[in-house]
C-alpha cells in the first residue's frame, strides 16, 4: 500500500494487485511490461486530496508498506503540486 500524510494525518492510500482476473494469463498477455519483470506494471495513478490547513508550516509525507526489494516492487511520486487559497 502507498499512502500520503499531511501533518502526520493520513489523507490518501492505495493498494495494487497486478491481476484481478480469474485467469492471470489474460493480464500477462495484455499487460504493460515497463520494468522488465514477468508481471505487468501499473504506470500511473492520479491522486488528489483537499483539506483545510491553519498553520504556517505544512509537512507532506509519502511512503508505503512494501517490505520487498525495490527492484521487485516499488512506488514512485512525481509532479507534486500544492495550492494555497
Amino acid at each position: 500500500m502507498a499512502y500520503a500524510k499531511v501533518d502526520n494525518e493520513l489523507v490518501w492510500s492505495h493498494s495494487y494487485t497486478w491481476c484481478h482476473k480469474m485467469l492471470p494469463w489474460v493480464c500477462k498477455k495484455f499487460g504493460v511490461y515497463a520494468c522488465g519483470t514477468e508481471f505487468p506494471d501499473k504506470l500511473s495513478h492520479p491522486v488528489e486530496f483537499t483539506g483545510k490547513h491553519h498553520s504556517s508550516e505544512l509537512t507532506l509525507a509519502f511512503s508505503s508498506t512494501l517490505d520487498v526489494d525495490p527492484c521487485t516492487a516499488s512506488w514512485g511520486i512525481d509532479d507534486v503540486q500544492v495550492y494555497i487559497l
